[in-house]
């Protein structure tokens, strides 16, 4: 597994760090981490966004490798 950066788009840019096996990987695996911050705070619902501006803007994620892991 290799490690990357991923920024993930809503209103603005949130970055995670991930270990993952490909970016498209590392992104799913960050959108998991952030649904999951949301869900927390907002306890059983699952994340709804107030305004539509706040949707996530899927086509504007991007993963970066930043380590290439053990093979």
């Amino acid at each position: 597994m290799s490690k990357y950066k991923v920024d993930l788009y809503y209103i603005g840019y949130i970055t995670h760090e991930v270990e993952a096996d490909s970016p498209s990987g590392a992104i799913q695996k960050a959108r998991d981490v952030q649904d999951r911050v949301y869900n927390e705070r907002s306890g059983p619902m699952a994340y709804q966004p107030i305004l539509e501006t706040l949707d996530p803007w899927h086509n504007a994620d991007e993963a970066e490798e930043i380590s290439e892991g053990r093979k």
